[in-house]
């Protein structure tokens, strides 16, 4: 197992134990239902755009290069050096919008950068001595932790995040195992708070939202003639 996947699971697993003592401070609970309806749709649709850039980063990848041989500069890689490093900030940060008080989110972000800034250098160096001075004019153009705004203004959203079904199908499990956990801390948090009327409601209100954004990605798609196959 990777170093990194270790001290990511390590934290996650540090998290779990310190939100199941402390989880008043934890998990959000608000008082005016508008304000988590918002932050839950808001939440819901940057984790889904995390999940976008983390399929197409992949798949996009295999598709172009043979064994790690090629230097791969198009699609979410000409948003970002890192598309897959990003689509996981994207995810957390959907997350804590979702469940968590917003307090976390400058801890989760210490976090994320404690993690991969040294893995980004690391891969650089890498990426240096085996591209040269090609990978060298790609680090000028192309940011290496956020995409810039000129980036999506300079082209169409499917030409930077091109979707194909096959690789959709390989994060599915991940998507249904973040759906499945936030939903189960939804209903949690619910009962604790002994909020039983919006126990159901809870249940409901997340995969819904989450199938409504991705059938707007579909639909886009599909209108701009790249139907995801």
């Amino acid at each position: 197992m990777k170093r990194r996947i270790k001290i990511q699971s390590s934290f996650v697993f540090v998290f779990l134990i310190l939100s199941f003592f402390f989880s008043k401070y934890f998990f959000a609970r608000y008082r005016i239902q508008l304000v988590d309806i918002f932050l839950d749709v808001a939440g819901m649709g940057i984790l889904i755009c995390g999940f976008l850039f983390r399929i197409s980063a992949r798949g996009y990848k295999q598709d172009n290069t043979a064994g790690g041989n090629e230097l791969v500069t198009g699609g979410p890689y000409s948003l970002i050096r890192n598309p897959m490093y990003f689509g996981t900030f994207l995810i957390g940060s959907g997350i804590i919008l979702i469940i968590l008080n917003l307090w976390t989110y400058p801890l989760f972000l210490a976090i994320y950068l404690s993690i991969y800034v040294p893995q980004i250098r690391s891969e650089k160096k890498v990426l240096s001595g085996r591209f040269g001075e090609k990978y060298l004019e790609y680090c000028k153009r192309v940011p290496a932790y956020f995409p810039g705004l000129s980036g999506f203004l300079e082209g169409e959203l499917r030409q930077f995040l091109p979707l194909k079904w096959r690789w959709v199908k390989k994060e599915l499990p991940s998507f249904t195992a973040v759906g499945i956990i936030v939903t189960a801390i939804e209903v949690w948090e619910d009962l604790a708070a002994s909020a039983c009327s919006n126990i159901a409601c809870s249940v409901l209100e997340l995969p819904l939202i989450a199938a409504c954004l991705f059938l707007m990605v579909f639909i886009y798609y599909r209108k701009n003639g790249n139907k995801p196959q």
